[in-house]
């Protein structure tokens, strides 16, 4: 029960500090109530947390919430994957917004096939995907396997990582010319 962060933030404090009276809940370390004005604190440690975007070709909010529903493993979806469907601003189109917590259990590409299976089967396509803030390499590397078919592909086939920052990719050029 306290593994997950949304577990022990359930009920925010007021839930904490009636599940912290159980023996089960209480602290590793500290006192075994909350302090009166500064709450608790939860430390822990997990995988790189990617934060990843699947935009769909309908302003339907219901279809992305169902994807969500579907995919996110606290419905029986992948496992290391937290999900909800967004509406994108004033577009006419929605968005199945995740996190994935642990993409060596749970790669993004498998990710990406399996929003894009839900989609087609509601008669939507996908417009594009999106990852918001750093990846790590060896998961783009996963996927690009993956994408390509790459059979005995090596992680030191990959130029950049063998050079180091001396390589910049097409993307980072691009993106330095705008």
């Amino acid at each position: 029960e306290r593994r997950a962060l949304e577990e022990i933030r359930r009920g925010q404090l007021e839930g904490l500090t009636r599940r912290m009276a159980h023996a089960e809940w209480r602290p590793d370390f500290g006192p075994p109530t909350p302090h009166p004005t500064a709450g608790v604190s939860a430390i822990g440690v997990r995988r790189l947390l990617i934060a990843f975007n699947v935009n769909l070709n309908t302003g339907d909010l219901e279809i992305a919430e169902q994807i969500a529903r579907t995919v996110r493993a606290r419905n029986g979806g992948l496992p290391h994957l937290k999900a909800i469907g967004v509406r994108l601003g004033d577009l006419d189109q929605v968005q199945v917004s995740m996190n994935l917590t642990d993409h060596t259990k749970t790669p993004i590409h498998r990710v990406f096939d399996l929003v894009a299976h839900e989609a087609a089967k509601r008669g939507v396509s996908i417009a594009n995907s999106e990852v918001v803030g750093l990846v790590p390499a060896d998961a783009l590397v996963a996927a690009a396997v993956s994408a390509l078919r790459l059979g005995g592909f090596r992680s030191d086939q990959v130029i950049d990582a063998r050079l180091g920052d001396a390589v910049m990719s097409p993307v980072d050029r691009s993106s330095e010319e705008t």
